[in-house]
């Protein structure tokens, strides 16, 4: 599917982690990470629940601080900014949560409010949102109270939201939740359409099958980053593959995911 974007001419911004740790309850949850988010790339954050994959996106996204080392946005530290610059870079990112927020009020309602805060117009608004909606299989539902919405609805409604400003940068963290196969592949062509038109993509995934479709249609510039032991491994999926077979690293991970995958498609055919 092709990505929504509305004569936007896309300007991705650089954001890096440089020797990042990350503290919690007295344990280290990140280790001397260095990840470079290039302009236009495509990364996808896997890792075991509490690795801290959620943790390196509110790092990206400056709304978490390191314990220490430095979370830089076009080369400059998100600390160090004042609230108008930190909102002039929010506003050019979109970002759909694992646990989606919305509003009370309409399904259009909560897709247009982001373009009005933008300075849109109110019909201008609506027929982009209503655009959106249509791109993720939420037509007709518009008038709809979102907070109805079934937990796959109020997916798809979080990455219409998200992919209707025309993000320079878009933060996807574990975005097909709750998806039957048919809109989880729709959500995820729809995360590599808007790649394909200029943006930076950033995924998070504990899923091996979810990571190998979205490397296979985006080829090697799709970077996959696993996150265990506090540590970040970079590559590509051929090289995660070699990397499935070391005893070391992301290795016994892997292996366990690769495993757990067979297991499952043995139950499911039994």
């Amino acid at each position: 599917m092709d990505a929504f974007r509305v004569g936007h001419l896309c300007n991705p911004l650089e954001i890096t982690l440089e020797q990042v740790e990350v503290a919690l309850d007295g344990r280290a949850l990140l280790a001397g990470v260095n990840l470079g988010v290039s302009r236009g790339a495509f990364i996808i954050l896997l890792g075991p629940t509490g690795a801290g994959k959620t943790t390196i996106v509110r790092l990206l996204l400056g709304l978490q601080r390191p314990t220490t080392g430095k979370t830089l946005v076009e080369g400059r530290e998100w600390s160090t900014l004042n609230r108008a610059s930190r909102t002039q870079i929010r506003q050019r990112i979109g970002y759909v949560q694992q646990q989606v927020g919305l509003l009370k009020g309409s399904v259009l309602y909560n897709v247009t409010l982001p373009l009005r805060w933008r300075g849109l117009s109110r019909h201008v608004s609506e027929e982009r949102g209503k655009t959106a909606l249509a791109s993720v299989g939420l037509s007709g539902h518009e008038r709809e109270p979102a907070l109805g919405l079934s937990g796959g609805e109020r997916q798809r409604l979080a990455m219409a939201r998200a992919c209707a400003i025309d993000p320079d940068v878009l933060f996807l963290d574990e975005f097909t939740n709750h998806q039957d196969p048919a809109n989880e592949d729709l959500l995820e062509s729809l995360a590599c359409g808007v790649h394909g038109q200029g943006a930076t993509v950033v995924v998070v995934s504990h899923r091996l099958d979810q990571v190998r479709r979205i490397a296979r249609r985006g080829g090697d510039v799709v970077k996959i980053a696993t996150v265990i032991g506090g540590h970040v491994y970079v590559c590509t999926w051929p090289e995660l593959q070699g990397m499935a077979a070391e005893e070391a690293g992301p290795g016994p991970f892997l292996r366990r995911l690769a495993l757990d995958r067979v297991e499952s498609a043995a139950m499911s055919t039994s």
